[in-house]
């Protein structure tokens, strides 16, 4: 799992990101991201969160602090997941 970053308003795209975890696959990323409080939709922070679908019963998220070109290890989350 990973994601596609571009620089050029979607002319060309770069895959960043090599997410994987031993006890379950990362099925179905979404991304969000992550703003403080007196922060501008306009100009957000470069925290992304993504939220993973697995097949262990609960769903998996990962956190980038730089615009999602590097990520922390996947951890699961209490959100639980049927893997439907």
């Amino acid at each position: 799992a990973g994601v596609l970053i571009s620089q050029d308003s979607g002319v060309t795209w770069e895959a960043h990101g090599f997410l994987q975890d031993q006890r379950s696959g990362l099925i179905e990323g979404s991304l969000v991201e992550l703003f403080s409080s007196g922060t501008s939709i306009s100009r957000p922070l470069p925290r992304v969160l993504l939220v993973f679908r697995t097949s262990t019963g609960c769903a998996f998220s990962a956190e980038s602090q730089d615009g999602g070109r590097t990520w922390a290890s996947p951890q699961p989350v209490n959100l639980p997941n049927p893997n439907t």
